[in-house]
C-alpha cells in the first residue's frame, strides 16, 4: 500500500508476484501493509502483508509462500522483499551483510568475543536439475562483507581460515572485508575484545 514508509516505502504502489496464499483476518492493532490484488485495476482482495506488534516485538505476516517461490525461481524482487520486511520488524540491524553474486551464499556463526562468517560459492548446478552436470565452479571475484563490530568492542583480529588474500578496514562501527578472489569456500575468523 502506499504510505507504508520505512523499508517497505521503495515497494509502495508496487507489485510482487504471487504465490499460494492462506486467506487472513486482521486483528485489532493490525494494520495491512500490502494487499493481494487482482484486474487491471488492482482491485485488493485480501491482506498479503500484516504488521503488528506482540509484546514488545514487532511481527509481519505474509499470507502467500513467497519465500517458496523465491526458492524454485531466483526471482531477485521476492528476496528484496522479503529483507525489507525482516528488516521492517527486526529490533536490532543485520550483523553483517555480503556484497557478491546471488550464488554465494553466506553464514555467521558466533561463540563469545569469535564471529566465524562462511561463504560457499555455489556457481554450479544451483537449481540440482536432472541430467545436467555442470562440474566448472567459477571463482567469485570482488567480495566485501561489512561486519557490525558490538558496541564497545573492538576488532582484535581477523583472519582467513582458507588463506588466501583479503583487506581490510575499520569505518566506525563496522569492519570491512574485501577478498579479491574466493573459490569452492572461504571463512572468516574476527575476534573482538
Amino acid at each position: 500500500r502506499r504510505g507504508t514508509g520505512g523499508p517497505l516505502g521503495e515497494w509502495s504502489g508496487g507489485l510482487v508476484p504471487l504465490w499460494y496464499y492462506e486467506p487472513v483476518r486482521v486483528l485489532e492493532g493490525g494494520e495491512v501493509a500490502a494487499d493481494i490484488v487482482a484486474g487491471d485495476g488492482c482491485r485488493p482482495v485480501l491482506p498479503g502483508l500484516v504488521l503488528s506488534r506482540h509484546g514488545q516485538g514487532r511481527v509481519a505476516y505474509l499470507s502467500s509462500a513467497l519465500e517458496s517461490l523465491y526458492a524454485g525461481s531466483n526471482i531477485r524482487e521476492l528476496a528484496d522483499f522479503i529483507r525489507n520486511v525482516v528488516e521492517e520488524v527486526s529490533p536490532v540491524e543485520a550483523p553483517y551483510s555480503v556484497e557478491g553474486p546471488e550464488c554465494l551464499i553466506a553464514n555467521m556463526t558466533a561463540r563469545d568475543n569469535t564471529r566465524v562468517l562462511h561463504l560457499t560459492n555455489w556457481t554450479g548446478n544451483k537449481l540440482e536439475r536432472n541430467w545436467v552436470n555442470e562440474y566448472y565452479l567459477a571463482p567469485v571475484e570482488d567480495v566485501r562483507m561489512l561486519i557490525r563490530i558490538p558496541e564497545g568492542k573492538s576488532v582484535c583480529g581477523v583472519r582467513a581460515l582458507a588463506g588466501g588474500d583479503y583487506t581490510r578496514r575499520v569505518l566506525g562501527d563496522t569492519l570491512e572485508i574485501v577478498f579479491p578472489r574466493v573459490g569452492a569456500y572461504q571463512a572468516l575468523a574476527v575476534t573482538f575484545e
